[in-house]
């Protein structure tokens, strides 16, 4: 095995197995299993040589079990002059209760990514912060100082952190076992517990630029750029509904463009299967040329949505984005294919009546790891003088499957070594999983940044992989594959080893 995968998989497996294994036994014989845990977001500035700021925004999704916590996180810049600087990885911590609701922290973090021409090397991002905290009722306030480091770049900076949690709950069913004994288990206690109605959508957004508006270059954008990526919804009131969205660019020649938003947005119905709505979002976005400033875009959009069955609908938006401190706006035209479903959800906050429905059971799986590129068929940077390094990027899978064998899956990757900091990848695709141990997918996505050449950004992905269980909860997986960038030079295998997590999740 080589050194580098050695080193994430016994990271991986510690972090997964220490902490989250204790979250299967959660459920007794009067309770339905639970997860409990935070959302968090952090501010913190750091140094680059030079003394330059940045600003680093992050945001964590933490799973809490014995004053102990581990989950998934990402950073981006939203000052300075970085713009479509970003990192993802995975965030470890503890905390110890104090007297009077206050609290002592401490916490880690490792990731892969970068952009914004910054320093970054190969991209590898080590964080640990410590601190004082105080809860009040689900709110938690975090004063602390920080280190954020690249080990293969130019990165080290101490600061002052910020941060701000707020406490959730979530069912949960750990492991793939009969789904319908364990349906009739706990369908008396599940049909008391609210419904929560969620859109999972895949989205392709157009930005139609100014004539005045500028790239970093100084040159004006001459094509209409456009943009893969997905969005998740959640209603939060009769009309209100919460918005999240990531997306990486796929035409326009801005490869390695980012963005990642979040916001609220109004929603109403129309005539029959017609609804009306529009939004405001606020997030971090740039690289690939395009001028975000230190990072911050707004945007908001108005559109109309059609559901042409009970769970699929097509929504076309059309709206206006720009950069709060840099030079980029444009006019948007955004397209959704989206696919509802109602979480069954243990809060009553913000959730609505469940009437008599057939609960479905779905399997999904987590499946974090470490990939590599090797074996390049030609060069593939961009730049002369560079070599074709191995490139080493962190992971992350996550499938739903729609039938016993065929599933969907959505992943992304960030470059940590290989001389290619700031390579990001999203790939979404089918796969079918022929039994415990074979399975197969074909991806499909979006990738820049780093000095690899993939043209327009577009990139396909066959895998092959190789599942060993230990049990019906955890897996190992080795994969192999090949990726090729739709029109420029990238063509390399792919290897990649990984943990897998198995659960089911009910709904309506």
């Amino acid at each position: 095995m080589p050194f580098f995968m050695s080193k994430i998989f016994l990271m991986y497996r510690f972090i997964l197995l220490f902490f989250f294994f204790p979250l299967s036994v959660f459920a007794s014989e009067n309770k339905l299993p639970q997860i409990s845990g935070v959302y968090q977001f952090s501010f913190e500035n750091i140094v680059l040589p030079g003394s330059e700021d940045l600003g680093l925004l992050g945001g964590n999704y933490l799973v809490e079990n014995n004053n102990w916590y581990a989950g998934l996180g990402v950073y981006g810049a939203v000052s300075g002059d970085r713009g479509g600087f970003f990192i993802g990885g995975l965030h470890v911590g503890k905390t110890l209760a104090l007297s009077s609701g206050y609290y002592l922290e401490g916490n880690a973090y490792l990731g892969g990514g970068g952009g914004g021409s910054a320093p970054q090397g190969g991209g590898l991002m080590l964080r640990a912060a410590t601190g004082l905290g105080k809860q009040i009722a689900d709110n938690r306030y975090f004063l602390g100082v920080s280190r954020v480091s690249f080990p293969n770049g130019d990165i080290n900076s101490n600061q002052i952190s910020l941060a701000y949690s707020r406490k959730f709950s979530s069912l949960h069913f750990a492991g793939w076992g009969d789904s319908s004994a364990a349906y009739e288990r706990w369908k008396n206690d599940l049909k008391g517990n609210k419904a929560v109605p969620q859109q999972a959508s895949l989205q392709i957004l157009n930005y139609y630029p100014g004539a005045s508006v500028k790239g970093r270059d100084s040159r004006l954008h001459e094509k209409v750029l456009s943009v893969l990526g997905a969005r998740f919804s959640q209603k939060l009131g009769k009309l209100l509904w919460g918005e999240f969205e990531t997306a990486g660019a796929m035409s326009g020649g801005i490869d390695g463009f980012a963005q990642v938003l979040g916001g609220l947005s109004l929603k109403q119905a129309f005539y029959k299967n017609i609804s009306i709505s529009g939004g405001w979002l606020l997030g971090a976005a740039g690289g690939g040329n395009v001028d975000t400033g230190g990072g911050v875009i707004t945007r908001i959009y108005s559109g109309v949505e059609l559901a042409f069955t009970q769970r699929w609908s097509s929504k076309l938006d059309v709206g206006y984005i720009t950069a709060l401190d840099g030079g980029f706006s444009a006019n948007t035209v955004n397209f959704n294919l989206a696919y509802r479903f109602d979480n069954i959800s243990p809060e009553r906050l913000f959730s609505t009546s469940a009437k008599s429905r057939k609960i479905i059971w779905r399997k999904l799986r987590i499946r974090p790891g470490a990939q590599r590129y090797t074996l390049y068929a030609r060069n593939a940077r961009k730049f002369q003088g560079q070599k074709d390094f191995d490139v080493d990027l962190t992971n992350l899978k996550l499938d739903a499957f729609v039938s016993p064998k065929i599933f969907f899956t959505g992943q992304a990757l960030g470059a940590f070594k290989g001389k290619a900091g700031g390579y990001a990848v999203g790939l979404i695709g089918p796969g079918v999983q022929f039994n415990q141990y074979i399975g197969a997918e074909f991806l499909a996505g979006v990738a820049g940044g780093g000095g690899i050449a993939v043209g327009s950004g577009k990139i396909v992905q066959p895998m092959l992989n190789l599942t060993l269980p230990y049990d019906n909860r955890w897996s190992t997986e080795l994969s192999a594959g090949y990726v090729k960038a739709v029109d420029d030079k990238l063509s390399a295998f792919v290897f990649n080893l990984g943990l897998v997590y198995h659960f089911v999740q009910p709904y309506y």
